[in-house]
């Protein structure tokens, strides 16, 4: 195995070694954040895990395919965390502000960044850029992190989605209780709305804070 960057500015990460459609994108990587190889190559893609992106699938980190092409050449050390510079206007420590700063972005499946974003995605993100590790999947995110009674939420909390008897499928960040600002497939990208008129309030089924223990 072996320690490298990612050189593109944003680099999908699929479920193999081959395909592309829009459920094969798992993840991005993102410029500067590092990957370990694997040591498998396919197609002219390399199987990697992303450390900063935290997974059950494997306790190293997310685990996907990258193309060759985007990764720089290996290195010794991994970079501290961080965002890529121009993610977020300088001078914002606050996480519903970063996430407002992305107001309209497009929703894409798997996606990470200012061009394209999903719903963990959006948490994922702006808590990155506060120094925080989350995990990258909503039901990972809902599983890992504190508890809080869906009635006690407060601003930057998260609320998370699920249709009965199933999985968590959606969070979105709470700005104050019953507002909510997601990254929403049905409305095209990154909203703020109410919790009544986002059609998402029968769904609602769970509250969880970030906690400093977790930087």
């Amino acid at each position: 195995m072996t320690l490298r960057v990612v050189s593109a500015g944003v680099a999908p990460v699929w479920r193999g070694s081959t395909g592309s459609e829009r459920d094969d994108r798992v993840t991005e990587a993102l410029a500067g954040e590092p990957v370990v190889t694997t040591g498998s190559e396919r197609d002219g893609r390399v199987e990697v895990v992303l450390p900063w992106q935290p997974c059950p699938l494997d306790g190293r980190g997310y685990p996907g395919w990258v193309d060759a092409s985007h990764l720089g050449a290996e290195r010794t050390e991994a970079p501290e965390l961080h965002v890529p510079e121009g993610t977020f206007p300088q001078g914002l420590d606050d996480v519903i502000e970063l996430a407002r700063s992305l107001l309209g972005t497009p929703y894409v499946w798997g996606g990470v960044s200012g061009q394209g974003i999903d719903c963990s995605g959006l948490v994922h993100l702006v808590h990155r850029a506060l120094g925080t590790v989350v995990p990258r999947d909503a039901r990972d995110q809902a599983a890992a992190l504190p508890a809080v009674p869906v009635g006690e939420v407060r601003r930057g909390d998260l609320y998370f989605f699920a249709r009965p008897g199933q999985p968590v499928h959606h969070v979105g960040l709470v700005v104050e209780p019953d507002v909510l600002l997601h990254a929403s497939d049905r409305d095209g990208g990154v909203v703020e709305a109410p919790l009544t008129s986002s059609g998402r309030a029968d769904h609602l089924t769970s509250a969880a804070r970030v906690t400093a223990a977790l930087r």
